[in-house]
């Protein structure tokens, strides 16, 4: 049982802090107990999440360790993906709901390289790559943000600084 207070990813919407834990009756004669949720990078939304829930994924958010051995890991991850094959829209479903951030990181790769390799040719990513682009970017830099205490907008720039050394 998470702690309120604590932040926790929660599917495909990322990092959501608990505001509280309650009992409710959103279906009639079944009073069930829910976490309270704010998304974090969404401050006019507010989920109720079952404490038992089993359809949609939760996880503690890695540490900052953890993010930060990630971070070093990333030009080896990217690498591996250098020699990927088209992928489908099923298989950057899987990544994404595989929810590790070593995932996240090969899906962002894989496609941010296939959009500079269109791009020569003065073409654009079709719908389905941006649309999982930018779920696996907000996951990636949304946790990452959240760990290393740091906005959201300046991620990158921190990867990139930390890459550089």
């Amino acid at each position: 049982m998470y702690k309120i207070g604590e932040k926790i990813i929660y599917g495909q919407i990322g990092v959501c802090q608990v505001v509280d834990v309650c009992y409710k009756e959103f279906i009639k004669n079944k009073k069930q107990e829910y976490y309270i949720l704010k998304p974090i990078f969404d401050e006019n939304n507010k989920i109720y999440a079952p404490t038992t829930n089993s359809k949609i994924f939760m996880r503690s958010l890695i540490s900052k360790k953890e993010a930060e051995d990630l971070i070093i890991k990333i030009p080896s991850i990217i690498e591996k993906t250098a020699d990927l094959q088209e992928s489908t829209k099923e298989e950057y479903i899987e990544k994404i709901n595989n929810h590790t951030l070593e995932n996240l990181v090969e899906l962002t790769a894989f496609i941010y390289t296939k959009k500079k390799i269109i791009c020569k040719d003065k073409k654009r990513l079709n719908n389905i790559d941006e649309k999982y682009m930018k779920i696996g970017e907000n996951l990636l830099f949304g946790e990452l943000a959240a760990v290393l205490d740091i906005p959201l907008c300046d991620v990158q720039k921190y990867i990139e600084s930390r890459l550089k050394k």
